[in-house]
């Protein structure tokens, strides 16, 4: 067996030159917040604005932990304008996650699978970018099973 070191084809046409931001797709950044349930007096319909992003971000892959005795059985994540409540999509990024304290709850897009080609706003219901920024909601299908808390984490790309 021989060791091998191996580059990318990117890296390769690169050498040694520093990767520029425009090559490289951007900045990855993330955000986290936490937000908490008020257990069983949180009904259906409710939501919770986690995290803000710049309205151009790009996201690439966001995660829902529970923490402590949370239950929440059926929450869509999805995403609202920060300036403007009618400008939203409640489930464009998940649907039905059973967030609870066994582990982290991945969402991909609601389909499956993030374009980290597309931007923020492009998960609310809006046909163009409104400018601002994003905020990535939960919302609840079904009521509350039990008091506690989610963090949500999600990491984006910004040129």
């Amino acid at each position: 067996m021989a060791i091998e070191n191996v580059e990318s084809d990117l890296i390769g046409a690169m050498g040694t030159a520093p990767v520029p931001v425009y090559r490289s797709g951007g900045r990855m950044r993330y955000a986290s917040a936490v937000v908490t349930t008020t257990g069983t007096t949180a009904t259906a319909g409710s939501t919770y604005r986690a995290v803000r992003l710049p309205s151009a971000a790009r996201i690439v892959f966001g995660t829902v932990y529970g923490i402590g005795a949370v239950n929440l059985p059926d929450v869509d994540v999805g995403a609202v304008h920060a300036d403007d409540a009618t400008v939203v999509d409640d489930d464009s990024l998940a649907v039905g996650l059973v967030i609870d304290d066994a582990g982290p709850h991945d969402f991909a897009g609601a389909d499956g699978a993030f374009d980290p080609t597309a931007p923020a706003w492009s998960y609310t219901n809006a046909t163009e970018d409104p400018g601002g920024e994003v905020d990535i909601l939960l919302s609840l299908d079904v009521d509350a099973m039990a008091a506690g808390q989610a963090r949500v984490v999600v990491h984006y790309l910004v040129d």
